[in-house]
């Protein structure tokens, strides 16, 4: 998620949709929120003394671990934190190794090196090497104190940071100054000379270093607990993709999933996971890939509309996950209303660069001399563009598309700055001259919970289950161990 948007999701793609009014009881609220036949929520009311928190059996034996890919690509970084490391190539005979820290590592033609004070290590291409804190550390289930790895339980089943991470564990290993619990796995052939960087920790230690750098500090703790279930749901979700697809990390430490920073000892956000430890929202049984973005603007998208939803990507056709009329209230968001001028051609450009790398039509399109929507939702969101050029000839393209199209980086122009960014795919935009104005409203793909509505619905004193009720309509509340 782009953290004022949690969007995130670009080629995987992320988040989720809406509901009804506030102060409801529990079986009036699911009657507005849901489609289809009307029945109770399994969001009970926790004024009247419910959890929200529907029975049945786990979804996984044990707390599941998380592998986060925190570096990409990268050709040298620096590894600190307790005393010593266990150095140990993964699949490999060769005894771990034990270096005094702090070390530093770099590639070249793809062999990795890892240098200390008083020893280095060389490792071949296409070899994985774990570094684990010796002694002290908070190591994620499943690895064990003495470094040796064991299954974990239930494997195979939405941004500009705001509040630095802080190191929560001085035994920690601390990456280029991020502290990270657990294991660190380096991976040399993300490249030449290059190589990604993989931490391994528990979902209930991932989560609160989630939560710092999608909220604002100041949110009030309910907006946490929200955020903390929804990104709880989402991350295993993905993990449950990445295992089946035999990916070697689950989640991107980015916008491109959900941007996480590392250990945090923030007190809100730890609270938060802690309280709400273990609850996701499902569909049918099933985990919700519970997406949010920054600022719907008050009209919410639909999942389906905004990603992929055939084959492997159904998931997208979820109940919960359709943009429906629902109340909000992101109105404090500064990007609840936006505008921003743009040259034609600037705009013309990127949007043609686009087009080419995405192999669609619109790469051929001239210079841009008209934006319509031809399509909307429930919500009475834009979905559905059509552009037309100054030959007349006509383009169609999805709301998020014309997005990011609009903000394609393209070598020849200059990087857009704050103000030019076109912050989501629900827009207006009016012609003169040579010059563009875009009225838009929020930030963000505005599927599923937006951030600055929760926000506001906690500032009105609603519990957290409540808030996420009325962003993912008919869905429910379940403990995954």
């Amino acid at each position: 998620m782009e953290v004022e948007d949690v969007d995130s999701m670009m080629p995987k793609r992320r988040r989720a949709d809406a509901p009804a009014r506030a102060g409801l009881v529990t079986c009036l609220l699911a009657a507005l929120a849901t489609l289809g036949p009307a029945g109770c929520s399994t969001f009970d009311s926790p004024a009247g003394g419910g959890t929200g928190i529907i029975t049945g059996p786990p979804l996984f034996r044990t707390e599941p671990d998380i592998r986060v890919r925190v570096k990409s690509g990268v050709q040298t970084a620096a590894v600190a934190g307790p005393g010593q490391f266990i150095i140990r190539p993964i699949g490999a005979s060769a005894r771990p190794d034990i270096m005094d820290g702090p070390l530093t590592v770099t590639s070249s033609a793809g062999l990795l090196r890892i240098t200390g004070p008083a020893a280095n290590r060389e490792f071949p291409p296409g070899m994985d090497v774990e570094i684990l804190p010796r002694a002290g550390a908070s190591l994620p289930p499943s690895i064990s104190a003495a470094g040796e790895s064991r299954p974990a339980a239930g494997s195979g089943s939405a941004s500009t940071a705001k509040t630095p991470a802080k190191d929560a564990a001085p035994s920690a290993i601390r990456l280029d100054g991020a502290s990270y619990p657990g294991a660190l796995v380096l991976r040399a052939d993300s490249g030449p000379g290059t190589f990604d960087a993989v931490a391994t920790m528990s979902i209930e230690e991932y989560l609160p270093g989630v939560l710092v750098k999608e909220l604002w500090a100041n949110f009030p703790k309910a907006s946490f607990e929200a955020q903390a279930v929804a990104s709880r749901s989402y991350a295993l979700h993905e993990r449950e993709r990445a295992r089946r697809e035999g990916r070697r990390f689950d989640v991107e430490s980015s916008t491109a999933d959900q941007v996480f920073g590392g250990a945090t000892s923030n007190a809100v956000a730890n609270r938060a996971v802690v309280d709400t430890r273990g609850i996701v929202l499902v569909d049918r049984g099933q985990l919700l890939r519970a997406y949010f973005s920054s600022t719907c603007g008050g009209r919410p998208a639909s999942a389906a509309d905004t990603w992929p939803s055939s084959g492997a990507n159904a998931f997208n056709l979820a109940a919960p996950l359709r943009a429906q009329r629902r109340d909000y209230a992101c109105n404090g968001s500064k990007w609840y209303r936006w505008t921003t001028v743009r040259s034609d051609d600037d705009v013309s450009q990127r949007i043609r660069a686009w087009g080419r790398a995405n192999g669609s039509p619109v790469g051929g399109i001239g210079r841009l001399r008209a934006v319509k929507v031809t399509d909307r939702n429930e919500a009475d969101r834009p979905s559905r563009y059509l552009l037309t050029d100054d030959r007349g000839r006509e383009f169609k393209l999805a709301a998020e598309d014309l997005r990011r199209a609009c903000n394609q980086e393209v070598p020849e122009l200059p990087a857009l700055t704050q103000e030019q960014i076109v912050r989501s795919g629900d827009l207006e935009a009016d012609f003169w001259a040579d010059k563009v104005n875009i009225r838009g409203r929020g930030w963000g793909h505005g599927v599923g919970l937006c951030q600055w509505c929760a926000k506001g619905f906690a500032d009105r004193k609603l519990h957290y289950q409540e808030i996420l009720a009325r962003f993912y309509p008919g869905a429910q509340l379940r403990r995954a161990f």
